[in-house]
């Protein structure tokens, strides 16, 4: 089964917010093969916006086979967080969308 989703949130720098950054969300699995499901650029407030399409979901394995993260990337500075509870909750709430800017991703780490 595969799914689309809208997910959101913010980069950071050290304490400003990175404007111009490439965020991607990306599913790596057990292979060590990875696929892009969309990406997108920060704005002027450290903010993206991912429409991430064909997100495949196997009902009863949560993420053991594949990992989703959310990857943030300029230059050779990178940062990512790992989001497979993210997408399976999102799936399981029937949502359309998701917010992550409760986790912002860092360039400054």
């Amino acid at each position: 089964m595969y799914f689309d989703l809208t997910l959101t949130g913010d980069v950071h720098d050290g304490s400003s917010m990175a404007v111009g950054v490439e965020v991607r969300i990306e599913e790596r699995n057990y292979e060590t093969s990875t696929q892009v499901h969309g990406t997108g650029v920060t704005d002027d407030q450290g903010r993206y916006r991912i429409d991430a399409t064909a997100l495949p979901i196997v009902e009863g394995c949560w993420g053991w086979a594949t990992g989703f993260y959310v990857v943030a990337q300029q230059g050779d500075r990178t940062a990512e967080w790992g989001i497979n509870s993210v997408i399976t909750g999102a799936w399981q709430d029937g949502e359309a969308s998701a917010d992550l800017s409760d986790v912002p991703l860092d360039l400054a780490d």
